[in-house]
This record gives C-alpha cells, sequence and structure tokens, in this order.
C-alpha cells in the first residue's frame, strides 16, 4: 500500500507536472504570440510613423526648397532693383553735377558781367562829371566873356557917368 500510494503519488506528481508543462507551454506560446504580436504593432506602428514622418519630411523640404527659390529670386530681383537705383542715383548726381557747373559758369559769367557793367556806369559817371565839369567851364567863361563884354560897353558909359559933362565955352 505504501508503493501504490507512492506510486500514486508519483503518478498525481507526473500528472500535475503534465498540466504544468502544457499550462507553461501554453502560457508560454501565449505570451510569444502576444510579444510576436507586439513587436509587428511596434514594427507597423514604427513603419506608420516613419511614412508619416517622412512625408513630411518631404513636404516641409518642398517647402525649404521653394522658399530658398523664393529666396534666391527676391534677392536677385532686389540686385537688380539695387542696381537699377545706384545707376539712377548715379545718373542724377551727373546731372546735379553738371547743373551745379553750369550754374557755377552762370554765375561767374553774371559777375563778370556785373563788374562789366559797373565799370561803364563808372565810365559814364565819369564822363557825366566831365560834361558837368565843362558845363560849369562854359558857364564861368561865359559869364567871364558876357562880364568882358559887359566892361567895354559899361567902361565908357561909366566914364561918360563919371565925368562932369564937357563945358560949352567953345560956342
Amino acid at each position: 500500500m505504501l508503493e501504490k500510494k507512492l506510486a500514486n503519488e508519483i503518478r498525481v506528481g507526473r500528472l500535475k507536472k503534465g498540466q504544468m508543462k502544457k499550462r507553461y507551454d501554453q502560457i508560454r506560446s501565449e505570451m510569444t504570440d502576444l510579444w510576436n504580436s507586439s513587436k509587428r504593432q511596434a514594427r507597423q506602428e514604427e513603419n506608420r510613423l516613419r511614412k508619416k514622418y517622412n512625408l513630411k519630411l518631404d513636404t516641409v523640404k518642398a517647402q525649404v526648397a521653394k522658399l530658398e527659390k523664393d529666396l534666391a529670386q527676391e534677392k536677385d530681383r532686389l540686385v537688380v532693383t539695387k542696381t537699377e537705383m545706384e545707376s539712377k542715383h548715379m545718373k542724377d548726381l551727373e546731372v546735379r553735377d553738371a547743373s551745379i557747373v553750369k550754374l557755377e559758369g552762370s554765375v561767374a559769367n553774371l559777375r563778370k558781367l556785373l563788374v562789366d557793367k559797373d565799370q561803364i556806369i563808372e565810365e559814364k559817371n565819369e564822363q557825366i562829371k566831365k560834361y558837368e565839369t565843362s558845363f560849369r567851364q562854359l558857364a564861368r567863361l561865359g559869364i567871364k566873356v558876357t562880364g568882358n563884354k559887359v566892361k567895354k560897353v559899361a567902361g565908357p558909359l561909366k566914364r561918360f557917368i563919371q565925368n562932369p559933362p564937357p563945358s560949352d565955352d567953345k560956342e
């Protein structure tokens, strides 16, 4: 009986061991399936996220490329505009400088003309002074000549008036 019990215990132990092995294999199989399923899902999620990331990355790269192209075009346009503005400014400066030179020439000519006109006015003033002087001299000479003529005529009259009348003795 002891042997029977021992044999029964061994049989029950083997039976339990077999059941535990089955359960262990079943749990291990489930865990392995779960592990593989999780790895598969993770790979799928990684692939999905990678595709999404790559799509966004491609979109951003395209936008960056477009913005760089637009920036390059804008830079070229600004360089052309700057060149045009510099050219226009240089032309304006040349026109201004030419105008300044022309105006300086005009001012110099006007100053020379003023000096010439002042000289002409001075000469005319001197001529007028000469004429005034000669008119005064002429008037003096005229008075002197008139005075001399008056003296010639007045001398005999004066003597006639100052001298007593001739006596009538001869009669």
